[in-house]
């Protein structure tokens, strides 16, 4: 494979940012979660991983990495990094196929410099892998349409996608609605679509395996799962939520790209609703309708919403083509319209830096971290409302308050049994909402 110069300087946003961002130690709890159910799996005690039901396809993939070097949260962040170069390589060569390779350069560089992007790729989620996987898989479909032998990779592709996210579910519609478009639903009848179920079940077999040891039945973890997650919430009915949030905020999940498909949107959607880049529409389309549906089951976040980036930045690149096809000054006689796409990546460099500034430094999440750090140079044991950060950071499971050294207290999270972090101890730590008692020794 010969060098290509144009996707390694569309990548070079991207690999600031996450540079930049490194530079933060900001840490939601699911972060801790993951890193632990991680060194289980790589010590091989699958049956002591925290939240088991939770799905096992990233925390496997970190395990990986703790097999070679327990990086602890550095080595799940470069991971994440890893992932989300997968997902702008792929979303390169899709553009470029589709549209030409001025689309593809364009939608690499808005898409890598794009905030929510940006920020969610360096972080110990499931999100990078799902997102890479995602646009593999679409991918995949698009070749299928071509070469039926492609349904098999499909069919394996497709588990790793749904044992990363659940929401790995939303690919079948969108292969329906792109093969249905392509006049292609044949390919359902195959025998290579029957191969593809098979090759799905045998990657999905360890996990149903496992499931049938923990529960007793194969899907019990999913129901699990289901159970605790998917909540019919009455706050559906309010009117709050019947604002259709995700498809009112799709068109902007790649920042300031929506300006390219706005700016000739005839163009841009004939371009994208015909040939195979109408799988980037039915993408972005088919996700933001899903979970449209899922807001009235459980609480809305805007990274569920991510995963629509990659494809809102396909569309986006069609329209650069477009733009350059126009062939006109932007402004005037002197402004030509290669600034405008030039301009939009800086918007969108300047707002992930901000986001980074000012998510990375909460004082909650960065808490975490030092509290995390302080305690385990400080402490010989301890007992915390948030257990599974100083797991993390000292090695070791908490004890009884009250024989541990220290008690680490958080204001930001619930003291559910009620302890009393201060009784008989001497306060030796305390920032950002975080406060570390230890014991007095006569």
């Amino acid at each position: 494979m010969r060098f290509d110069g144009k996707l390694l300087l569309a990548l070079l946003p991207f690999l600031a940012l996450c540079a930049y961002s490194l530079t933060f130690n900001g840490h939601v709890m699911d972060e801790y979660t993951y890193i632990l159910m991680a060194r289980s799996y790589a010590a091989n005690d699958f049956f002591n991983a925290p939240d088991q039901s939770r799905f096992p396809a990233f925390p496997f993939a970190l395990s990986l990495v703790y097999r070679v070097w327990d990086g602890g949260l550095l080595a799940g962040r470069l991971l994440g990094i890893l992932f989300g170069l997968a997902a702008l390589v792929l979303v390169y060569s899709m553009g470029k196929k589709f549209f030409g390779e001025e689309a593809g350069f364009w939608a690499t560089a808005l898409l890598g410099a794009s905030p929510v992007f940006a920020f969610f790729s360096d972080k110990v989620l499931s999100e990078p892998m799902f997102i890479a996987l995602l646009v593999a898989c679409a991918w995949l479909v698009v070749k299928a349409g071509e070469d039926r032998k492609w349904l098999i990779a499909i069919g394996a592709s497709v588990s790793l996608l749904v044992l990363t996210r659940f929401f790995g579910l939303y690919l079948a519609p969108i292969a329906l609605l792109y093969w249905w478009r392509r006049g292609q639903l044949q390919i359902l009848a195959s025998t290579e679509f029957a191969i593809g179920i098979l090759a799905f079940l045998a990657v999905s077999a360890p996990w149903l395996a496992f499931s049938t040891a923990i529960t007793g039945n194969p899907i019990g973890l999913l129901r699990e799962f289901f159970s605790s997650n998917v909540i019919f919430e009455q706050g559906g009915f309010a009117l709050a939520d019947r604002i259709p949030s995700y498809l009112l905020l799709a068109p902007f999940i790649a920042g300031a790209a929506i300006a390219l498909i706005l700016l000739y949107p005839k163009r841009v959607f004939a371009e994208v609703s015909s040939g195979p880049g109408f799988i980037a529409l039915a993408s972005a389309v088919v996700i933001a309708a899903s979970l449209e549906v899922h807001g009235f089951l459980q609480f809305r976040l805007l990274r569920y919403l991510v995963p629509a980036a990659p494809f809102v930045a396909l569309i986006a690149g069609a329209g650069a083509v477009a733009l350059a096809k126009k062939g006109k000054p932007l402004i005037g006689k002197a402004v030509s319209w290669r600034w405008l796409p030039i301009a939009l990546l800086a918007a969108n460099f300047i707002a992930a830096l901000m986001v980074m500034h000012i998510f990375g430094g909460l004082d909650k999440y960065s808490g975490y971290h030092e509290v995390g750090v302080f305690a385990a140079a400080n402490c010989q044991s301890h007992y915390s409302n948030i257990e599974r950060v100083l797991q993390v950071y000292s090695g070791k499971a908490q004890v009884p308050i009250g024989q541990a050294d220290c008690a680490v207290e958080s204001k930001f999270n619930p003291n559910v049994v009620g302890a009393n972090f201060s009784a008989g101890r001497e306060l030796i730590y305390s920032n950002k909402g975080m406060s570390v008692w230890r014991l007095k020794h006569a």
